[in-house]
């Protein structure tokens, strides 16, 4: 379990210092939103390592998406 929550902390702290700025610029930055998003049950990541240290990932999702009270469409979402 506490490597689990390193891994959160480390892929967090990736996304954040790479995209929290973009983010603040056009969506708004919400942390507690992006956090609970990432960490989701539904979600999934690929890490990489280098040692001991988290360089990259890529964040998967597996939802149902629903636009304009369209029909929910199985969707994926990918960020990496």
């Amino acid at each position: 379990f506490s490597r689990r929550c390193h891994a959160q902390e480390a892929l967090f702290e990736l996304f954040r210092s790479n995209m929290e700025e973009l983010y603040r610029s056009t969506w708004g930055w919400d942390r507690e939103e992006k956090h609970a998003e990432m960490f989701a049950d539904e979600s999934r990541h690929i890490v990489v390592e280098q040692g001991k240290r988290v360089v990259g990932f890529a964040h998967l999702r597996f939802v149902y998406d629903e636009e304009d009270g369209e029909a929910a469409v199985p969707s994926r979402w990918v960020w990496g």
